[in-house]
């Protein structure tokens, strides 16, 4: 359970930040990841993005400092990082509803958000079929998209992506890739640094990328397999959660920071047929 350990350190790094330089980067250092994989593994566990869980922290406690009475308001949005009291004002009553003026009365309700810790409970793993496979060198031609550093926005963006992708004559070329074995279309969520992370929508090839397509490569690796059944973006963002809060911690494996890839059938009867792989290396 190395990784669950790193995890905690990780968010004992925030709490102990939340005054001061707060850094990503070194958030996810600790966790032994990059920060796009950091971020995208806080949201799946934990169901928020990291920027809001560290802006209900300092906002339960700035309602602490702020009802101990001793320190004006704006020596207080500047102790958690608000050079503008207008902004201070508007995340504080994001969170509890009302403005910090009025969360000097005693009559005032707010709410209050603890520190994350995260632990096994042995339940057994939610019902997912899975299967490990070794698998050499893939190539990939498709079309892609830039993403964020926010999973947040991600998975707003992405749907969009396809929508708009499948109504382009680039999309009818890329399906004319796909051979009559492998009639399965590819999402590839690829990141490589804080200014170069990509979604492909992509065709596996073995020869020449087409002109008008960019090619995504991927080494030989591990990778688990899982199958998805239902609603199939719900499925993935509960893959991800099963993966990273139950499987990992029993497997031997750990997470091999490669790009992670959805798998769909073209043919629109199979969609239960779909799948998410990702990397994986043996624990040392």
């Amino acid at each position: 359970m190395h990784w669950l350990i790193r995890f905690n350190k990780a968010l004992d790094y925030i709490e102990d930040h939340l005054t001061d330089e707060l850094s990503y980067e070194k958030a996810s250092e600790i966790a032994c990841c990059s920060p796009y994989y950091f971020q995208r593994m806080f949201s799946y566990i934990t169901g928020i993005s990291v920027s809001e869980y560290i802006r209900r922290r300092k906002m339960t406690l700035a309602a602490f400092d702020i009802r101990c009475g001793n320190t004006s308001i704006t020596e207080i949005s500047l102790k958690y990082g608000y050079t503008s009291l207008s902004a201070f004002n508007r995340a504080f009553k994001s969170i509890h509803g009302i403005s910090p003026s009025l969360a000097k009365s005693e009559s005032a309700i707010l709410n209050s958000f603890s520190k994350l810790s995260l632990s096994i409970t042995l339940t057994g793993y939610e019902g997912l079929r899975y299967r490990i496979q070794e698998k050499g060198a893939l190539s990939f031609a498709g079309l892609k998209t830039r993403m964020t550093r926010n999973p947040e926005e991600n998975f707003e963006k992405i749907p969009c992506f396809w929508q708009k992708t499948k109504k382009t004559p680039a999309y009818r070329k890329l399906l004319s890739l796909c051979s009559l074995e492998h009639e399965k279309i590819y999402g590839l969520s690829v990141y490589n640094d804080p200014k170069d992370i990509f979604y492909y929508i992509a065709s596996s090839i073995d020869g020449k990328i087409p002109s008008g397509l960019c090619s995504c490569s991927i080494k030989p690796a591990t990778w688990v397999i899982f199958s998805c059944e239902g609603d199939f973006r719900l499925s993935v963002q509960n893959i991800f959660r099963v993966f990273f809060t139950q499987w990992l911690a029993f497997s031997g494996y750990e997470y091999a920071n490669l790009p992670d890839i959805e798998v769909y059938p073209l043919d629109s009867t199979k969609a239960n047929n779909c799948e998410v792989w990702i990397a994986v290396k043996k624990r040392a």
